[in-house]
């Protein structure tokens, strides 16, 4: 058998959900899930670097998880590195946290996965969008399943989003993901986090100017909370504040080195565009039929936008038309290819009104840099010529 194959398959094991997101891109909630055997039948013949397990809530199909792993570790045309790689960077799943139970985290311990569990921050932020079927918000619940993994010793880590009702509250937010990783873990783990893509903000939304100075002020609350840290040394203070307000994020390999798979295992550039109601003209292809292909010019327009590099999901680099005087690069942009594709009909244009909102958000970064570094030299911190704080 001759299949399509991909270095990072984007399985889509389920689109059943027991979760009612307010603000999800999957409006209709389906029933489908993959079939055990042609998911096995797949792999045997695709020796991939890794899966991207998905839903929907990929724990409603735990058997599957737990079959790619069996796959990818009995495959025998496998070489041993390869499939170590494959295994490791197979082990991550995105959940929304509600079904890590004893039972399901018994499994996680067994075959070594690491939960990345969707929550939006404090219970007032949570309850606002992330909800069950009748309503009711799902802050209890999580925060449970946060304190099974460390009681079951999984590796966890939490991830949330900023919709356009959250934005008054991302001081809020910052405060909370911050204190709960420094009082359920430790400070230096706290800090680093704050540097990766904790949480990230909703584009589709209708944003105004209202919008924008509500951020720009919550930013500003931010800068002042890791100021007045008294337990932070001036040398962490400033490692917080680069990290939360200087973060650039990660290319998006959708389309290129990923390619999403749903239940039918037909392929799209990525699991957004798998999960909307005109997904059929966004058909790639079939994974059982690799000489069957079509919509290249989607293909191509992800493709370019990864080969260089250009364009990021967190942020941007390498690009002149988002740098200021300085040549410094934007930071805290989110640019979606699928979300461009939805609003726009092409991957490349991004409505004018996120670039104002994110070149204004980075004006406000280069004045509070400033102003904090003058803070810190005024207590007795300076600057040596790696810019880091010596006393």
């Amino acid at each position: 058998m001759t299949v399509f194959n991909i270095i990072c398959p984007d399985f889509l094991l389920t689109n059943r959900c027991n979760m009612a997101c307010k603000y999800c891109f999957e409006k209709n909630k389906g029933k489908d899930d993959m079939d055990i055997n042609k998911l096995n039948e797949y792999l045997d013949h695709n020796p991939c670097l890794s899966t991207f397990p998905f839903g929907g809530e990929p724990l409603l199909r735990m058997d599957l998880l737990c079959a790619i792993m069996d796959s990818l570790k009995n495959n025998p045309n496998i070489q041993r590195k390869r499939k170590e790689t494959a295994i490791k960077k197979s082990q991550n799943v995105i959940t929304n946290g509600t079904l890590l139970t004893d039972s399901t985290l018994k499994k996680f311990k067994e075959y070594g996965f690491r939960a990345q569990i969707s929550i939006d921050g404090p219970k007032h932020v949570q309850d606002e969008n992330r909800v069950f079927p009748n309503g009711s918000g799902t802050y209890d619940t999580v925060i449970k399943a946060i304190d099974n993994c460390i009681e079951y010793g999984v590796i966890w880590s939490i991830h949330g989003v900023i919709s356009k009702a959250t934005i008054p509250y991302v001081y809020d937010i910052f405060v909370w993901f911050f204190e709960l990783y420094k009082n359920k873990k430790n400070i230096k783990t706290a800090i680093d986090h704050m540097g990766k893509n904790t949480f990230q903000i909703i584009f589709e939304q209708d944003y105004d100017d209202e919008d924008v100075d509500i951020l720009l002020n919550e930013f500003h609350r931010i800068a002042e909370y890791i100021y007045t840290r008294k337990y932070l040394n001036p040398e962490l203070k400033n490692k917080l504040f680069d990290n939360f307000f200087l973060k650039n994020g990660g290319v998006c390999s959708a389309g290129t080195t990923l390619i999403s798979v749903d239940h039918k295992f037909d392929m799209y550039p990525c699991h957004r565009l798998a999960l909307i109601p005109e997904k059929k003209k966004l058909l790639i292809g079939n994974v059982f039929k690799p000489l069957e292909l079509q919509n290249f010019t989607l293909m191509n327009s992800y493709y370019n936008i990864a080969r260089l590099k250009r364009y990021m999901y967190s942020a941007v680099t390498n690009n002149d038309n988002y740098k200021d005087e300085n040549k410094n690069i934007l930071r805290w942009f989110m640019w979606c290819p699928a979300t461009n594709y939805q609003t726009s009909g092409t991957v490349y244009y991004q409505n004018a009104k996120y670039n104002l909102m994110f070149t204004e958000l980075n004006r406000l970064i280069v004045e509070l840099k400033k102003a904090y570094y003058i803070k810190l030299k005024q207590n007795g911190c300076t600057r040596n010529k790696n810019n880091s704080c010596k006393r």
